[in-house]
């Protein structure tokens, strides 16, 4: 599978540079240093930076409003900037269909119909939202990720205050079984009902990407108003009534944040360079042979 550059910066000189999606290792290519690429569960997390400021958003509020000939605000009570976190599953899926015999009972002077296999590929990459409490008018990122730069997020506070960045109400369990759902919902379009379906995944990838969104509060003469805005595209999600408020999620963060971390790739006995192999889990020291 293609995989995708994402960018994070060395924990050394902290000079700016990219790896591949789901490597281990890396090196700086300024200092040098070999970088190992620590998280639990192997689940990484990125987010996207939002492409405007909140100096931005009174401008899309007006322009929205205009092209729909509503009202143009008053005054804007409110300017938040959230991050909504989605989960992300890719896999290289093979996949067999078995046809059967289109006579299952033939004449008797006539040999029965052998079954026949074909077998086939899909890359598949899917990504929905990993929070339910909260509605904001978009329930996937579609092709966001393949043509945008996803940055490796190192520690959940680098994206504001904890109540800006919403809370996980579905587990990496629940995410893997809804993304092989809908895998098998779309295996099983290609095959007539009595066909069997073996199916195979290489190179399951499970990653958590948290989106932009901005949320503006203002006052027009309909009343109150709340926009919620596409932190990438600009593009005006969800408009309503009334003020927008965050219901409280009913559960903790099903998915305990653990920090994740980018330490010097050294041999713990002898403190030697490792070997950079990016997608290795094993990693022999050239030095004290351990």
């Amino acid at each position: 599978m293609q995989r995708l550059k994402v960018s994070t910066s060395c924990s050394s000189c902290g000079a700016p540079f990219e790896l591949l999606e789901g490597a281990n290792v890396a090196r700086c290519p300024f200092c040098g240093l070999p970088l190992l690429v620590q998280s639990q569960k192997k689940i990484l997390r990125y987010y996207l930076e939002p492409k405007f400021n909140k100096k931005s958003i009174s401008f899309l509020v007006d322009r929205f409003r205009k092209e729909k000939g509503f009202s143009l605000p008053k005054r804007i009570d409110e300017i938040r900037l959230l991050y909504l976190p989605f989960w992300r599953f890719t896999a290289q899926a093979f996949y067999t269909i078995i046809k059967q015999p289109q006579f299952f009972l033939p004449p008797a002077n006539l040999p029965e119909e052998p079954k026949t296999e074909e077998i086939l590929s899909k890359e598949w990459d899917v990504n929905f939202t990993a929070h339910t409490s909260n509605s904001f008018g978009i329930a996937t990122l579609g092709m966001r990720p393949d043509w945008l730069s996803l940055k490796i997020l190192t520690d959940k506070s680098s994206l504001g205050r904890r109540e800006e960045v919403l809370d996980m109400e579905m587990n990496s369990s629940g995410a893997r079984e809804r993304a092989l759902k809908s895998l098998n919902f779309y295996l099983g379009r290609k095959k007539a009902p009595e066909d069997e379906l073996v199916l195979r995944l290489l190179e399951e990838r499970l990653s958590l990407i948290f989106f932009p969104l901005w949320v503006a509060n203002f006052v027009a003469s309909e009343g109150k108003i709340h926009h919620i805005i596409d932190g990438i595209t600009k593009r005006t999600l969800k408009e309503g009534p009334g003020y927008f408020e965050l219901k409280k999620s009913q559960a903790e963060d099903v998915e305990r944040f653990n920090p994740l971390k980018i330490v010097p790739h050294r041999c713990p006995n002898c403190g030697w360079d490792l070997p950079v192999t990016p997608f290795h889990v094993v990693f022999p020291c050239g030095n004290c042979r351990r």
